[in-house]
């Protein structure tokens, strides 16, 4: 169990324009779409708050009725209040879904990701100041700031890294528009203090 770090809740508005255009007749007929999208995120930590924008296209082919493969690629960028959390990134995703009845959907997905990303190292007081506990961080050159993050002090990196990710996820429907995700992804980020990280998520997604 560790304290949640209240500072990275936040609230995030942008638009999103995106065309579409199906390659042939039919349901099994693949699809591919190009656009771009912005936002402005409020962090409680204010330092973390920033505008973002990105690029992206996508592939979608529905193999059978329950079977179902997205490609998507993506490029941005993201300005925040704090060095730290400023930076750039491409990224290509995919993910497989198989709905094996009406109310069910499972999928896989897997992904890579290049660019800026922030990396976290536990930190003590020294006379100099907040220094990480872990002398690996000091073979990366970018900005950081110290952050009072899970009860305990740490320092953050902005470094840039490669990042592989794969998971799976499941997804019941609860009702005629609305179902519930469970996703369950790894991260593991390559660099000169690489490092692997879990991310669990529950979310409630309701169409109109």
């Amino acid at each position: 169990m560790c304290t949640p770090f209240s500072g990275l809740d936040n609230v995030a508005v942008g638009p999103r324009l995106e065309v579409r255009h199906k390659l042939d007749l039919g349901p099994f007929a693949p699809t591919v779409y190009a656009g771009i999208d912005g936002r402005l995120a409020g962090f409680d930590d204010s330092e973390r708050s920033k505008a973002e924008g990105a690029v992206f296209a996508g592939y979608s082919q529905r193999f059978t009725e329950a079977l179902q493969l997205l490609l998507e690629g993506r490029a941005g960028s993201y300005d925040a209040r704090q060095t730290v959390f400023t930076g750039s990134y491409a990224r290509l995703a995919a993910t497989l879904n198989w709905d094996p009845t009406e109310r069910w959907r499972f999928a896989v997905t897997g992904g890579w990701r290049n660019g800026d990303t922030v990396a976290g190292y536990e930190a003590y007081r020294s006379p100099m100041g907040w220094e990480p506990i872990d002398p690996g961080a000091y073979a990366l050159a970018g900005a950081w700031r110290y952050v009072p993050t899970f009860s305990k002090p740490f320092l953050d990196y902005r470094v840039s890294a490669q990042t592989w990710s794969y998971g799976a996820e499941i997804s019941p429907a609860v009702g005629r528009n609305t179902s519930v995700t469970l996703r369950f992804t790894r991260f593991e980020t390559l660099g000169p203090d690489p490092y692997i990280s879990d991310e669990v998520s529950l979310s409630l997604a309701h169409k109109y």
